[in-house]
């Protein structure tokens, strides 16, 4: 939007002649925001079809004077000039071909754009001086411009590290990387951060505190500008707190030896003044640095019984007083002695009627074995229908040594949960029962000529009566005398599949 700094309103004029006009401008071609700058306006209209006996001579009745390129012109305090200056052309009975006029000018900070335009348009009447009539009038147009550089500024950018551990007190260098027009710089820091050197350069060298956020910011301005006109941007510097992760090679190993002991190691950070590792009763060996991480031997003393556990962790202090506990991992003590022959009993967790995984076998020393690790094997599945007896082997094996020891003992697999294995109710229709309920005897009617064998549970899963048959498509069954009356479970246990039915037993 352009700002107008004068208007002025011309008295009638009854002859209409249009007229040339020449207008010059001079001034400063480069200015600065918020300084005031005069430019001179002279104004020299041409009537060129009277000759001076005709018109030799005019009054200016209205001038105006513009800035603003685009938009591009805003306004501080005291921006426009002192509107008196500009009206004191009106009618001011000036009849001289040449009349110069000089107006205060001062651009503010809006819109960055560096290019501005100073721009300029009068009327006024043409008069015979000797006799003072007017001749005719010549209106704004054309229009005289000059170009202005403003030198405005706009919001430096400062680049450099935004995030710095604690204790880290490393000089750091911060730069203003947009600087555009700004000639003069004032750095700033807070919450104890240190400024060395110059803090009037484009950059600047910063001393971190030990610890906290702190900030680092830049005030720009221009030597000859207005003092009040400055931009500044400014970065929140965050401290990140001080970590350190730590290893075991081997990698998670779980035991320490009292004939070898175990590295361990950290992360080598530059600042670390020393580290600190807890495992009370060991030997520590001097700190070496390999392949960028800082390690030690921790070798168990003779004094710590074996199968007891360590728990071991370090203290990290760095420069500056920043101190970091590192997580604690426990560890069971071993030695080289050679392992036992087992000696105990394995012990079968109860059994998920309704999983295929394996059974869960547990070997219970009757000495405890804590020098190393026990293992039994092979893993084994219950049978689908009976009870079954296998051999497993267990082993105790030295953690230091690899030496080993062995022995196999031979177990039953649980009962078999036969609710869960029966049949679905398109199975069952494939064999029928009859008389059932009954009070002794009964018949199978079997799907075909089948083979195998079959099998009667009572409700605690075991094993009552059984028998095999030969190439029979019906069964005749005397249940023994001994079975009390209740629920008994039937299953025909075949080449091709396994039948199943409910027998009610009456007596």
């Amino acid at each position: 939007m352009k700002k107008t700094l004068g208007l002025c309103f011309s008295v009638l004029i009854t002859n209409f002649l249009i007229a040339q006009q020449s207008v010059t401008i001079s001034g400063p071609a480069s200015v600065e925001v918020g300084v005031p700058y005069n430019y001179t306006f002279e104004f020299k209209p041409i009537y060129p079809w009277l000759n001076a006996v005709q018109a030799d001579g005019y009054i200016i009745t209205n001038w105006i004077v513009s800035t603003g390129t685009n938009g591009s012109t805003g306004s501080i305090p005291g921006y426009i000039g002192n509107p008196s200056n500009q009206s004191s052309y009106l009618n001011d009975g000036t009849y001289n071909n040449s009349n110069p006029k000089t107006i205060p000018i001062q651009w503010g900070n809006s819109t960055y754009m560096s290019s501005d335009k100073i721009t300029v348009k009068l009327s006024g009447i043409y008069i015979k001086k000797s006799t003072g009539q007017h001749i005719g009038y010549f209106n704004f147009q054309p229009q005289a411009e000059q170009s202005v550089t403003v030198q405005r500024l706009i919001n430096p950018i400062i680049s450099g590290n935004t995030s710095i551990l604690n204790c880290n007190q490393a000089p750091v260098t911060y730069l203003v990387s947009n600087a555009t027009n700004g000639n003069s710089f004032q750095w700033e820091v807070t919450n104890g951060a240190e400024i060395s050197g110059s803090s009037t350069a484009t950059s600047v060298i910063v001393k971190p505190p030990l610890t906290g956020d702190f900030n680092v910011g830049c005030i720009v301005k221009r030597t000859a500008g207005n003092i009040n006109y400055y931009v500044g941007s400014g970065n929140k510097i965050t401290r990140t707190s001080r970590s350190v992760v730590w290893s075991t090679n081997p990698v998670n190993q779980t035991f320490l030896c009292k004939s070898s002991g175990l590295i361990f190691s950290i992360d080598n950070q530059t600042d670390i003044d020393n580290v600190f590792w807890n495992a009370p009763n060991c030997a520590i060996s001097v700190e070496t640095i390999v392949n960028g991480k800082r390690q030690v031997t921790i070798t168990p003393n003779s004094s710590i019984t074996t199968g007891s556990t360590l728990t071991v962790n370090a203290v990290v202090n760095f420069a500056g007083g920043c101190s970091v506990t590192t997580s604690s991992k426990t560890f069971n003590i071993s030695d080289s002695t050679a392992p036992p022959i087992p000696d105990g009993y394995i012990e079968v967790e109860d059994w998920d009627c309704y999983s295929d995984s394996g059974l869960k076998l547990t070997f219970v020393p009757t000495t405890p074995f804590t020098n190393g690790s026990i293992r039994v094997y092979p893993p084994i599945m219950a049978h689908p229908t009976v009870p079954r007896n296998v051999n497993v082997t267990v082993t105790y094996t030295n953690s230091c040594t690899g030496a080993t020891a062995r022995e196999i003992y031979s177990l039953d697999t649980p009962t078999p949960c036969y609710e869960a294995r029966l049949a679905p109710e398109s199975e069952i229709s494939e064999i029928i029962i009859s008389p059932n309920p009954t009070n002794g005897n009964i018949t199978i009617k079997l799907p075909e000529i089948l083979s195998g064998n079959y099998q009667i549970f009572n409700q605690n899963q075991k094993l009552v009566q059984e028998s095999k048959f030969y190439n029979q498509d019906e069964l005749q069954i005397e249940l023994s005398s001994k079975l009390k009356g209740g629920i008994y479970i039937l299953k025909v246990i075949t080449e091709k599949n396994v039948l199943t039915g409910k027998i009610i037993l009456n007596n």
